[in-house]
């Protein structure tokens, strides 16, 4: 009887140790496949990470591309009133004086041509890079003033007449007294143009003068005169008399008179133009 007892508690004992023993065995391949789903998971979280990672790079990237495409400055389109850099294919001062000087021959006065007494200067009166040359000749007790004004071609290959060149002059123009070392100027920002101004006086006899106020303007490669007033004077048995007329020939004071360019050219920018004329009398 106590043997038939010992063997059951034996049996009951082994059991009990097969038991744990498979417990024990799950465990393990628990423990040993937790590495695995860390492992996979720690991967999937890194391909996440660099998937963010590298998107919001791409879009920080394209932001930084627009923005620096928008800070770069462009040239204003056509008909554009914005300032630009001024062109760059102006030939230097130099060269361009060198062009004008080769075509002397068409601004210089002859010996015979009205009078020997004739001066000439460079100037740039429309700001537009190019070079001009005036030259003039004031004369005679009427005191006419003929002039040549000329500017160098855009190529370089020669220059051009800015006065009256669309039409065929039989005798010469009496240009306004411009032979000065200054000329005050207006410039008219909206339209882009520079405003002379000078004064044509002229005589036919001791006793009768007349006197315009004249504005000297050149854009697109013409030059035009604007006369805005005019002073008579009549000397007769009693006396000097004078009258002032506006551009239109209506009667004004002799204040309006003094003021007309102040008053044409209101609200412009104003300047004084210094030329340094050369006698081309001696050459």
């Amino acid at each position: 009887m106590k043997k038939v007892i010992s063997v059951f508690l034996m049996m009951m004992i082994l059991s009990g140790l097969t038991a744990c023993g498979q417990k024990n065995n799950g465990s393990g391949g628990e423990t040993e496949a937790a590495p695995e789903t860390t492992v996979e998971s720690t991967a999937e979280a890194s391909a996440d990470t660099a998937s963010g990672t590298t998107t919001e790079t791409a879009a920080e990237t394209d932001s930084e591309m627009s923005q620096t495409a928008e800070s770069i400055p462009t040239a204003a389109p056509q008909g554009s009133t914005a300032e630009v850099p001024a062109a760059q294919n102006v030939l230097p001062e130099e060269e361009q004086r060198r062009i004008l000087e080769e075509n002397r021959s068409l601004w210089t006065f002859d010996e015979g041509e009205y009078s020997p007494d004739w001066y000439y200067t460079f100037t740039d009166l429309d700001h537009n890079g190019l070079l001009e040359v005036l030259s003039a000749s004031t004369q005679g007790s009427g005191i006419f003033t003929y002039a040549h004004f000329y500017e160098v071609l855009p190529d370089g290959s020669g220059i051009r007449n800015l006065y009256h060149a669309d039409v065929e002059i039989q005798v010469p123009d009496d240009w306004p007294e411009i032979i000065l070392e200054t000329i005050p100027c207006y410039y008219d920002k909206a339209s882009d143009r520079y405003y002379y101004i000078c004064t044509n006086s002229t005589r036919d006899g001791a006793a009768h003068a007349v006197s315009r106020i004249a504005a000297l303007c050149l854009k697109d490669g013409a030059a035009e005169w604007e006369y805005l007033a005019s002073m008579e004077t009549q000397v007769t048995e009693d006396g000097k008399q004078e009258s002032w007329l506006d551009s239109s020939g209506n009667p004004i004071t002799e204040e309006d008179y003094n003021k007309t360019a102040d008053s044409r050219f209101a609200g412009m920018e104003q300047s004084e133009l210094k030329l340094d004329w050369i006698s081309g009398t001696s050459q």
